[in-house]
């Protein structure tokens, strides 16, 4: 596995993660705060795949 297929790879997982946790009640982070970092996991692997999500 090269560089960016395991960024996009460990993104998506962190990205799911995340989610799992709000709906798990387990989750520290506010409505905001979940919605910024998964942004950000998801923006990322969008970008190395080249996928434009505007």
């Amino acid at each position: 596995m090269n560089k960016q297929e395991y960024t996009v790879k460990s993104s998506l997982i962190e990205a799911n993660e995340l989610i799992k946790e709000v709906l798990s009640d387990k989750s520290k982070l506010s409505p905001r705060e979940l919605a910024e970092k998964v942004g950000q996991k998801l923006w990322l692997a969008a970008e190395i795949l080249g996928i434009e999500l505007d």
